[in-house]
C-alpha cells in the first residue's frame, strides 16, 4: 500500500498513516490486534 501512496503523492505518506491509523482505532481500538491476516493475489500473465 504504501507504494501505491508514494507513487501518487510520497510528500502525503504521514498523513495517509495518520488518517488510516485513526480509522482503525476507532473500528477495533487502541491497542494490540490479535487475529488472522490473509491476502489474494492475482497474477495476469499475457
Amino acid at each position: 500500500m504504501r507504494n501505491e501512496i508514494e507513487a501518487r503523492d510520497a510528500s502525503r505518506l504521514l498523513e495517509a498513516t495518520d488518517v488510516v491509523e485513526q480509522a482503525i482505532a476507532q473500528r477495533f481500538g487502541r491497542g494490540a490486534v490479535d487475529g488472522k491476516i490473509q491476502a489474494l493475489v492475482v497474477t495476469i500473465e499475457n
